[in-house]
């Protein structure tokens, strides 16, 4: 989830173009001044067409690593060393491939410039949560030319912030230093992009687009401005309507991350609205709490390798099931002809 719904987005590569259609593969947006292929000839990124070009050196690399097991093996078993020993290469298998990662990623943004790859690397951050992409990215945007950043932070801010708010639990403590330093601007104007500029942006996101932990975000970045308006439509739009009348295998459905997160933070959210007197949302979060319903728990092996969204569904399914049984059932009772007690 982004903002792309609600801004004119721009080309991840080349920042002041719009784009024009979005990577086959990776789904990034392109420009007409990205022209790469794959070998179906469909449109795809530079990072994509690096990822081509990369494959066969990571092929020469895996081959070299086999051999280097095989041989270092060989040498053991031929100086009869104990069989333990053999965990030496095994470990050389598990560990060469995150020493080769830096240099692989450095094949995937070859010829590329550090404005070239920020945003990219942001959305690989918001989307797998890996904060090496967050620190590469960092790296990357105080290589940028002043007077390039100059005119492109606007775009970049928008990027960062759902890229933050989705992973704000992997940030360091201080984040915001770290951040206002990259990106050559105080701490509390970009402070004022949340709380302000994008701050309706943000709360949509939040409350439709949620995220594992995105209350934490909320919770902070109201705490530190000290904006209580902020908290407020945020929980306003919690209570909207447009959720509210939803069914429960709806809410579960599309709101469950919401759900979850009111669930797990119920104790704040209540004080929030007590705080600000906000006791009709009060009423809708709780009774929202109520129709929450927890991922099932495994019943046996099997049910354990689903991922909670088939857990749950399969759960309504049998619910389901059982509701058309018993409802047969009671059809055929209403079907038994009453027969009077005979007296005895």
């Amino acid at each position: 989830m982004s903002f792309d719904g609600e801004i004119k987005e721009n080309c991840a590569f080349h920042i002041h173009n719009e784009s024009t259609e979005k990577c086959t593969e990776c789904k990034l947006a392109i420009c007409d001044l990205d022209q790469h292929y794959n070998m179906k000839q469909e449109r795809i990124c530079p990072i994509c067409a690096n990822r081509y070009n990369a494959k066969k050196t990571l092929r020469l690399f895996n081959y070299g690593l086999y051999a280097i097991i095989i041989v270092v093996s060989v040498i053991l078993l031929a100086l009869r060393f104990p069989i333990s020993y053999l965990f030496i290469p095994l470990l050389l298998l598990m560990v060469a491939p995150y020493i080769f990662r830096p240099y692989l990623l450095k094949l995937y943004f070859k010829d590329l410039e550090p404005q070239q790859v920020v945003i990219p690397l942001l959305k690989y951050f918001e989307i797998s949560g890996n904060i090496q992409y967050y620190n590469l990215f960092l790296k990357n945007i105080k290589a940028i030319p002043e007077e390039d950043l100059t005119k492109h932070r606007e775009v970049i801010i928008k990027h960062t912030i759902p890229a933050i708010a989705f992973n704000f639990s992997k940030l360091d403590e201080n984040w915001e230093d770290e951040l206002s330093d990259a990106l050559k601007i105080e701490k509390g104007e970009f402070r004022e992009y949340l709380t302000k500029k994008y701050k309706k942006i943000i709360i949509q996101t939040a409350v439709h687009g949620t995220q594992p932990n995105i209350s934490k975000f909320m919770f902070f970045i109201a705490e530190e401005t000290k904006d209580d308006d902020f908290l407020k439509e945020y929980i306003q739009e919690i209570c909207s309507d447009e959720i509210a009348k939803l069914s429960d295998k709806e809410l579960n459905t599309i709101y469950k991350d919401l759900l979850e997160e009111l669930y797990l933070f119920e104790e704040q959210f209540y004080e929030i609205c007590d705080k600000l007197k906000l006791t009709e949302e009060k009423e809708k979060i709780q009774n929202l709490v109520k129709r929450f319903v927890p991922p099932p728990v495994p019943k046996n092996q099997i049910e354990a390798l689903l991922p909670p969204e088939q857990l749950i569904q399969k759960r309504l399914t049998e619910d389901e099931k059982i509701e058309m049984i018993d409802e047969d059932k009671e059809e055929q009772i209403e079907e038994v002809p009453f027969e009077e007690e005979k007296e005895e």
